[in-house]
Parts: structure tokens; sequence; C-alpha cells
């Protein structure tokens, strides 16, 4: 399974591909092909696909800019605007039932009674999703050529294309990676201002390559309290990797000795066998009466390993405290069950929308 961390997403889950096709048939035929990699919502009218993807244009435009005004009155003298930015709104996208709605790909018969495929994508250039256009026999091949350079479509595959099912997929991953790739800019800045070590996306890119090779993760989310990324993988199991450089571990080892029995805890963080973030500095993680400590305070640590030049490590969800993270929400799926339970329902655009 492959990777999907990359450090300029601050967060990436797998999102729903929306097929428009006036061809039942045809659409199933995908739909069974692909739904083992991937989510397709199928729809015959390109009014009411047009509608589905409103509304998930909406939805990615809250998941990728969670910033908010001060207030109407808060300018600088420059005129520059200040904005909050809502670093907590990440981690509750991992909590909520209908995130692996969001559509990042649309793939789009060119040929339809309704309305042509080209026209239909055309509607969708400022919205950020993805199109393939899928042609038969084209009509005006140059006049699809000039919407590829134009950016109006994506990628055009031929129906009758031998290998057209291999295109799709492929071009489905690529596209996906393309979609995160734009809409994620701003958020990267702001993650990257707000990390709480000083690692390098390198570095970081490097943590998240060994952590998956333990816990084959398919979505990340940059987690505010911990600076680190909550993990879930195909089943739903989430856990929070945690990581910092050793400067940085340095400075919580001394906040520790200067502690009343700190000492040993602190040890163990320069020596870099264990990592304690300083957003774990708080009373959850506290033992006030240590076994045979007396009346001794200390601190839990994690095991830590060592990749590039940083310290990391994983930790389970049973261990979070209820600050960290609350658990999964009523009626939240995971990315297999959706994807089973969206395989399931018939080829009828009322429920799937």
């Amino acid at each position: 399974m492959t990777n999907p961390f990359r450090a300029e997403f601050p967060f990436y889950l797998p999102c729903c591909v929306l097929m428009l096709d006036d061809n039942e048939e045809f659409l199933q035929s995908v739909r069974t092909a692909i739904s083992g990699e991937h989510a397709v919502l199928c729809y015959t009218s390109p009014t009411r696909a047009l509608t589905r993807l409103r509304a998930a244009e909406k939805q990615a435009a809250q998941g990728f800019y969670p910033f908010s005004s001060v207030s109407d009155e808060a300018f600088t003298d420059d005129g520059d605007q200040l904005v909050v930015f809502q670093a907590s709104g990440l981690q509750e996208i991992i909590g909520s039932p209908d995130r692996y709605g969001m559509i990042s790909v649309a793939i789009v018969d060119e040929v339809m009674p309704e309305m042509r495929g080209l026209e239909f994508c055309r509607k969708l250039q400022k919205s950020g999703i993805k199109t393939i256009l899928l042609t038969g026999e084209m009509t005006d091949p140059a006049q699809t050529i000039a919407a590829f350079n134009d950016g109006i479509i994506d990628r055009f595959i031929s129906k009758g294309d031998a290998q057209a099912l291999d295109k799709i997929i492929l071009a489905i991953a690529e596209l996906q990676q393309r979609f995160f790739t734009d809409k994620s800019p701003a958020l990267y800045l702001a993650t990257t201002a707000a990390r709480k070590c000083g690692l390098t996306d390198d570095q970081l890119n490097a943590v998240m390559a060994e952590a998956h090779a333990i816990f084959p993760y398919t979505e990340y989310y940059f987690h505010s309290k911990s600076g680190g990324y909550l993990l879930r993988d195909l089943s739903g199991a989430t856990k929070l990797c945690l990581f910092s450089d050793q400067e940085t571990q340095g400075e919580v080892a001394d906040f520790l000795a200067d502690q009343e029995g700190g000492l040993a805890e602190a040890e163990k963080l320069r020596c870099g066998s264990h990592l304690l973030p300083w957003g774990f500095l708080n009373d959850e993680f506290v033992d006030e009466n240590p076994p045979g400590k007396g009346t001794q305070t200390t601190r839990t640590s994690f095991a830590a390993r060592a990749v590039a030049g940083a310290f990391w490590c994983l930790i389970e969800e049973s261990d979070m405290p209820p600050s960290l993270y609350q658990g999964p929400r009523q009626n939240e799926t995971s990315w297999d069950a959706f994807k089973l339970g969206l395989l399931a329902v018939p080829l009828n655009e009322d429920t799937a929308i």
C-alpha cells in the first residue's frame, strides 16, 4: 500500500469519484472494476451530478480553508486584515461521518443527450475538482485537445481504448494528488508555522514513511494539540504520530529537570530513547504519586525511534487522553466500510445523493 503522506498536505484522505454517463451498463461496469480502490458516485443526469458536485465544492472549501477574521474591524494601518488559523478544524475532519463524500475527480462522458461533456466540465473550472473526459468517436478531436490545453479538462481517455480502464485508474490517483496540491498551499504555510518542533519537510517525510511501514495509514490529519498527526487505516484504526528534533527535546528535558522528580525523565529525552512534546506537559500526563516514589511527580513519556535526525513514536488510540482525541463519533465509518456501502447502493442517483 502506497504511503499517502506529503509534507505539503496538512491533511489527506481518500475522496469520492463522480461518474457521469447516460449508459447505466457502462457506469455499473466501471464502478465494479475500480471499487477496490475508489468510492464511486454514479449519475446519468448532468443536472443532478452538478448539484452534488456543488455540495462537494462547499465541503472542500470548509476543510481546506479553516481561517476566520478576528473581526470586521480588525484591520492594520496598512489595510491588512487579521486572520485566525483555526487549526483544530483539521482534526475535526477525522470525526466527520461525511468526510469521504468530498469529491476530487469527476469522470464525464462527452456524448450525452442533456448536455455535452465539455460543457459540463466548463462549469467545474473554478471548483478545483479534476475532470476526466471519456470520448467515443470524437466528433471534434481538435476541440477536445484545445479544452485540455486550456485547462477545461485534466485528462481525456477514449472509451474504445483497450487500456481505458487502467488509464482511468491511473488518472484518478494522479488527479487526486493534484486536487490536494492545488488546494493546500495556504493551509501548508499555516500548519508549518504551527509546528511545535523544528523538523524540516524532508525529516517529516522520513518519519511518516517509517510510521507507514509499521501502521499503513490511508488518511492523516495535522493535530494542533500535540503538533503531530492523527493517522487512520482502511479499517478505521487510529494512532497518533508524534515527532520532535533534538533541540526541542533538550528544551523539554531542561524544563523537566527543574521539576521535582523530573531528572530521570529528562535523561530519557536527552538520550533520545523517549519523546515528550511540549503539548504533553499538562496534568493529564502527570502521575502525582508514582509507585515507590512517595509524593513525587512524573510525566509520561513515550518510547521513541530515530530517523533522519528526528525522534518519533506512534501512540495507540487507547493511550490518548480525551483532551487530545475524542474517538469515533456516532455514525462514523471507515474507508473500507464506506466503499462497500456505496457499492451496495443501486445505480439510482436519488440514493447516491
